[in-house]
């Protein structure tokens, strides 16, 4: 559960140093729309999260 936790952390950090953001609301404060986009970077955390929420919630 807590590697879920610091994954979601990491995710956030990828995002806001790649300038990677999902939402036009999230861009527009941290830069414009130019920065509404997908990263693979940002991308392969996304799926290392996802892995982790599948994995690790049925064994709670």
């Amino acid at each position: 559960v807590i590697k879920m936790y610091v994954v979601a952390v990491i995710t956030g950090q990828v995002r806001l140093r790649k300038k990677a953001f999902a939402n036009p609301e999230d861009a527009q404060r941290h830069g414009g729309l130019q920065y509404c986009r997908n990263d693979p970077d940002v991308e392969r955390c996304l799926r290392a999260h996802r892995n982790d929420m599948e994995t690790i919630y049925p064994f709670l």
